[in-house]
């Protein structure tokens, strides 16, 4: 128990550290709000998530909303690769009678995320490595730059980010403890050339401790550090450094089926680097909470035991298969997720191939009795 108090104290001063910059919009595939696993679904299943993020912020008793509504669609290409894409559905900044340079802003749909995943790479038996690219683009005439919003151009801008998981069961990983931590590279492509475009780090950490089968305990951070400041950097509304943690419960309502909420807590502000004819200097730059949340759909496929089945190796299989056998049953990941709810189904068919062996056992020896008579 003191060592369980000392690691989550370790890593909860991390998370705060590693939180002084700014957060990551909307993420599908198998990742917390946030941070991404190195890991990635199985081949030829699908994920699909849908995202929704509010804040509110009072200003001379005057309520300033803003929600963002996102839909992330994943799919499992090959064992190691997994494309995505996220749509903005919707973003709706109201700001009345206060003093801002766009107005209301509402867009619908706001913008699209393209990436790719390579990962499942063992590093150690409980370390996994991944790389993720990722393409950004506004859709149409849509306002790129919201006060309020993590700062994107309207050109395509490209990100690469370093993957690392680190699980306690890696056969099982939703049954232990987690930690993710991702770091990355954005050039967000404003400028006339890319060298003189703004460009920035991103840092990602992602802390998850399982109660039970239904409910998971979350600790995120997540960040950009802006690598120098372009010159017109006070015509924009965020590029300026700021710093989130995020505290969040997932519920697994079934196999395919969980439901997460959150909250965005400010813990690090730079100070307000727009212009005054854009906003007024006394005035914050992002708000001090938001509102999180992630329903995820995970239909799956088949699971690596069942897919097994045919295989010469299935006595050895059968042998790890015993009641209450953590290592042999809950121990196999299907590359997709934890296929725990399945183990009576896997039994049932495993028993029914052990029947059938038994049966072809006993043919074989009628019929060599009936050879030996004759």
């Amino acid at each position: 128990m003191k060592k369980l108090f000392v690691l989550c104290s370790a890593l909860f001063t991390a998370v705060l550290f590693a939180s002084v910059v700014s957060a990551e919009p909307f993420n599908g595939g198998l990742t917390l709000q946030y941070a991404t696993s190195a890991n990635t679904i199985q081949k030829g299943s699908w994920d699909v998530r849908s995202h929704s993020r509010a804040s509110r912020v009072n200003i001379s008793d005057q309520y300033i909303t803003n929600m963002s509504l996102a839909l992330s669609v994943s799919y499992g290409l090959f064992n190691n690769l997994e494309l995505e894409s996220t749509t903005l559905l919707y973003q709706d900044l109201n700001t009345p009678g206060v003093n801002y340079a766009h107005g209301s802003t509402s867009n619908a749909p706001d913008g699209g995320f393209f990436r790719w995943k390579y990962g499942n790479i063992l590093l150690t038996d409980k370390i996994v490595f991944g790389l993720q690219g990722t393409v950004r683009k506004t859709f149409g005439d849509q306002q790129n730059d919201v006060w309020l919003e993590p700062y994107y151009s309207a050109a395509f801008s490209g990100q690469l980010n370093l993957l690392f998981s680190y699980y306690q069961h890696p056969k099982s990983p939703e049954s232990g403890f987690q930690i993710h931590y991702n770091s990355g590279y954005i050039n967000y492509n404003d400028a006339d050339k890319l060298s003189s475009s703004t460009d920035a780090l991103k840092f990602f950490l992602g802390v998850v401790y399982p109660f039970s089968k239904k409910f998971t305990a979350v600790l995120e951070s997540q960040g950009t550090y802006f690598l120098g400041y372009p010159d017109f950097a006070d015509q924009r509304f965020s590029i300026a450094e700021y710093g989130y943690i995020t505290p969040s419960i997932v519920w697994q309502i079934n196999r395919s089926l969980k439901l997460a909420y959150g909250i965005d807590i400010l813990v690090y502000e730079k100070e307000n680097v727009a212009s005054a004819s854009l906003l007024p200097l006394d005035y914050p730059t992002y708000p001090d909470w938001r509102l999180t949340s992630k329903l995820a759909w995970s239909p799956g496929g088949k699971s690596y035991l069942i897919r097994l089945k045919n295989r010469k190796d299935i006595k050895d299989i059968v042998g790890e298969i015993t009641p209450g056998g953590e290592a042999g049953v809950s121990g196999y990941y299907d590359w997709g997720g934890f296929i725990r709810d399945e183990f009576d189904s896997v039994r049932n068919n495993l028993k029914e191939i052990r029947q059938e062996q038994n049966k072809t056992e006993t043919e074989k020896e009628k019929k060599k009795e009936k050879t030996s008579e004759k």
